[in-house]
């Protein structure tokens, strides 16, 4: 009787899981070889580098308040360590959350990429720094894990925004890259919990290299 109502509860538990997947919608972008093929928010066609590898792609209800969708390529070496990420991510609020927009942070600077207008920023950081359960951050670097990837110790990053006119769509455009390549480290640029004078510098020529990584092209859709 007890395995009987063992395999009951083993059951439900596979309806909940099978129900749970059934919930998540598919990505509605398309990969062609180092293309990621958008119908919309934008319609577009966005361009890596060619010598990056397609990791996969996730879509999923972003804290229950955005349907986000995030596409991966990588350029790694031999043992699958990380030196280069180029993350696409297509982000709207749900309809569920009719009174949230998109905010701007002063952070952020402009700049116009592929004729479009953008908004950027440079960071760097440690990988062991754990992300936050449930964000993006967390289900892009679950995906390089499940295909075999490793982050290196220090990494820098670039993180480009575009808003739409409604500002409940945002397009992310973001390079990852191994601080090493950039001949810097973490304890050069943080010294007694300070950022040091010598980031900025080094921030302006990651963002000036990371803005040639992505070519967006709208198709005749968005430019209706």
């Amino acid at each position: 009787m007890k395995s009987f109502i063992a395999l009951l509860a083993l059951l439900a538990l596979f309806t909940l899981i099978s129900a749970a997947q059934a919930e998540v919608p598919p990505p509605i972008r398309t990969i062609s070889g180092n293309v990621v093929v958008s119908p919309r928010d934008p319609a577009a066609h966005i361009e890596v580098p060619a010598a990056a590898k397609y990791v996969g792609a996730v879509r999923f209800a972003l804290f229950g308040a955005a349907d986000c969708e995030i596409h991966l390529f990588v350029e790694g070496d031999p043992s699958k360590r990380v030196q280069r990420v180029y993350w696409l991510q297509f982000e709207a609020y749900l309809p569920e959350q009719p009174d949230l927009r998109y905010a701007l942070s002063p952070a952020y600077s402009p700049l116009e990429m592929s004729g479009l207008p953008f908004y950027q920023r440079a960071r760097f950081g440690l990988s062991s720094e754990v992300p936050r359960v449930g964000s993006d951050t967390q289900r892009a670097y679950s995906l390089l894990a499940e295909n075999g990837y490793t982050l290196p110790p220090e990494t820098t990053s670039v993180t480009y925004k575009h808003f739409f006119a409604d500002m409940r769509k945002e397009l992310l455009l973001i390079v990852i890259e191994d601080m090493s390549l950039s001949g810097i480290t973490f304890t050069q640029l943080v010294q007694n919990g300070k950022v040091q004078a010598t980031w900025p510098p080094i921030a302006e020529q990651i963002m000036a290299r990371a803005s040639t990584a992505f070519s967006v092209r709208l198709t005749s859709q968005s430019k209706k």
